[in-house]
């Protein structure tokens, strides 16, 4: 792994010797493994390890990603997963079912380990993901253990580091279906990863939506980062450079016609004898532009105000003040509802 700039350790435990075993981590594990690659990182696999190897796995990685070559390090890992005392720890295969502090500590790695290497490796970039938050494994079907639900939340992130939760800080997430071929995060994990020009943060933020989606609200994936540059799993490509930019472009030209729109809008109020052709301009540009606001019931109760005071100019002077107040007023709205739609660009 010497000469790798990005580097990745994917863990997954599924044959879970003493406590509840799950369905998917070691194939997700598999299948995160392998987009990797795909993605330029050179992959280390730690698939169903006890607690030796999986001490051994980690610190080996660690110790790769501190090299003057590396400048990208990601671990993730699904699995059972335990926080104690505010704590968070990732559990082997061969843990016993222990409920004294002391020895799950002993039998378990602590996460915060994994952070402090993280830290000292100094690179540009490190990233965790954390498919580890499954309810008490001596629940069947659940991936936590010890008095409280899911893995405890992170304060900060180190320098230089974006974490992944596949649901928020004491809260549980879903192993999935057995019938599925992967878990619930994994499976909008490999999906996003594959997506061209999303910088990290959309790219989990999509995942986010996701799982939100396949869950029905149930299990919400949270992540904190301390990256201070933009960083791309798969970076956009020339053309879609190009077409990006040519959309927001293309969207800030929108934008400029709009308030020209607008503008045009408001004059045209403000000239009493424009004001049935204005108000038809006004209604087509509401409907296409608020569809889904208040603003075209505002533009029809306007209209409805304002043929009333037309049926009624009749039996009215022109150079009535009572008239001219009422119009005015109207012309006020009308203008109010102007400004909320320049003002929402």
């Amino acid at each position: 792994m010497s000469s790798a700039k990005k580097r990745a350790l994917v863990i997954g435990i599924s044959d879970y010797e003493n406590i509840s075993p799950l369905v998917h981590p070691a194939s997700d594990a598999e299948a995160i493994g392998k987009i990797l690659s795909n993605l330029g990182f050179q992959v280390m696999r730690s698939i169903n390890p006890d607690i030796d190897s999986l001490q051994d796995d980690i610190f080996a990685f660690l110790d790769s990603i501190k090299s003057k070559d590396c400048d990208t390090g990601l671990v993730y890992y699904s699995g059972h997963g335990i926080q104690v005392n505010g704590e968070n720890f990732l559990i082997p295969k061969n843990m016993e079912q222990l409920d004294d502090e002391r020895k799950i500590k002993r039998n378990t790695f602590a996460l915060n380990e994994i952070f402090q290497g993280l830290e000292a490796a100094s690179n540009k970039v490190n990233i965790l993901i954390l498919d580890a938050c499954r309810d008490n494994p001596l629940s069947q079907g659940t991936k936590s253990i010890g008095g409280a639900k899911g893995l405890a939340g992170i304060g900060s992130a180190p320098n230089g580091s974006f974490i992944a939760y596949a649901t928020s800080p004491g809260e549980v997430a879903f192993d999935g279906k057995k019938t599925d071929a992967n878990g619930v995060y994994a499976t909008e994990l490999l999906r996003v990863l594959q997506m061209e020009g999303l910088t990290i943060e959309e790219a989990f933020k999509e995942v986010r939506m996701g799982v939100l989606k396949r869950t029905k609200d149930k299990q919400k994936p949270w992540d904190l980062s301390s990256l201070t540059g933009t960083y791309y799993f798969l970076p956009p490509s020339e053309l879609g450079k190009e077409k990006k930019l040519m959309s927001e472009v293309e969207g800030n030209v929108e934008i400029i016609d709009v308030k020209n729109k607008v503008e045009s809008i408001m004059v045209g109020f403000s000239d009493p004898g424009k004001i049935d052709d204005t108000f038809k301009e006004f209604l087509d540009f509401a409907k296409d532009f608020a569809q889904n606001s208040d603003l075209l019931k505002q533009a029809v109760e306007l209209k409805r105000d304002y043929s009333f005071l037309e049926k009624d100019y009749r039996d009215k002077l022109i150079d009535s003040k009572e008239f001219r107040s009422e119009r005015r007023d109207i012309f006020t709205k009308i203008n109010e509802v102007l400004d909320e739609i320049r003002n929402g660009l």
